[in-house]
């Protein structure tokens, strides 16, 4: 008799343990199904108006230049960019929605690679839109993408080939 009350024992043992990890894994599905927007928020905090990405496996130097809708320059710098993330970040450059001109250009420090786009982009929202240039083409099939997005999710398709050409 001993012996069935300890084998309950174990079964009653073994469901228990089976209850905390159906329920472990129900909160842990529940806690991860926010995690998206939770990181599009930090990246959104993090990145700034214009953010150039050199995706490219060299240092690149270039040039980037974005006027506002008014024919103001906001931006005309030289880019000089490490591949291990050293990133142009700008700020406060996204003014006022309209029609922004914008023009990139780059070359790998080894002349490998280069590209150049320019061009006018469409702002609808200053305050929570961001402008993204990818350097190279490890996400795009282009040497020079300029993308305009509200959350950078959006870029879901771009880096799965489906943006513009």
């Amino acid at each position: 008799m001993e012996s069935t009350g300890g084998d309950h024992a174990t079964e009653r043992g073994a469901v228990s343990r089976r209850r905390v990890l159906a329920m472990g894994t129900g909160a842990l599905a529940v806690a991860t199904a926010g995690c998206t927007r939770l990181s599009e928020m930090i990246v959104d905090r993090v990145v700034g108006d214009v953010n150039v990405f050199n995706t490219t496996d060299e240092p690149v130097t270039g040039s980037l230049t974005l006027t506002d809708p008014s024919g103001e320059t906001l931006l005309d710098t030289e880019l000089d960019l490490t591949p291990d993330g050293d990133d142009g970040i700008y700020e406060d450059t996204l003014t006022t929605a309209g029609t922004y001109a914008i023009a990139v250009m780059f070359e790998t420090a080894d002349g490998s690679t280069s590209g150049a786009d320019s061009g006018t982009i469409e702002v609808s929202d200053p305050d929570e839109e961001h402008v993204v240039v990818f350097l190279g083409q490890a996400y795009t099939d282009q040497p020079v993408t300029i993308e305009v997005v509200e959350d950078f999710a959006e870029l879901e398709g771009t880096i799965e080939g489906d943006g513009r050409p």
